[in-house]
């Protein structure tokens, strides 16, 4: 009793006379290492490469920004830059935190906004706590909006 090969070696597509063992990982034809070009994936025969390339998809080119778009985007950071110099320009709150009284009026607390104040859920998005803070949420702004 001894063990058997299941497998027999097969004839490549192109050269009848080698025998192989592999074959292509797209349509299954047995072929030799010549007629076989490595893939990512497995190997694929010259008829699936030659096939393959024509049918490759193409990448797609990020359309140009639309006028719109920037338009949108611009009135945003417009309004952000605004709002921010009239909320910065504010004199300077009473308290331990020392904000501005037009932080105070349109910032988001949780509270305040419980009585039914709002607002505050939208106008705090564009209150800021400093030019740097302001500058940074712009550059992001414009980022997002340029892609959306």
């Amino acid at each position: 009793m001894g063990i058997e090969a299941t497998t027999s070696p097969k004839t490549c597509y192109r050269h009848t006379d080698r025998e192989t063992y592999r074959s292509c990982s797209r349509c299954g034809v047995n072929a030799c290492s010549e007629c076989l070009t490595n893939a990512p994936v497995g190997a694929h025969c010259r008829e699936c490469v030659a096939n393959g390339s024509q049918a490759a998809v193409q990448a797609r080119i990020r359309p140009a920004v639309s006028r719109s778009a920037t338009a949108v985007t611009l009135a945003i950071i417009g309004i952000n830059v605004l709002v921010a110099l009239w909320v910065l320009g504010q004199s300077p709150g009473t308290g331990i935190s020392g904000r501005s009284s037009g932080q105070v009026d349109l910032g988001l607390f949780g509270p305040f906004v419980a009585d039914g104040e709002w607002y505050r859920l939208v106008t705090s998005g564009f209150t800021h706590a400093g030019i740097l803070h302001l500058a940074f949420n712009m550059i992001v702004i414009w980022q997002f909006g340029t892609m959306l």
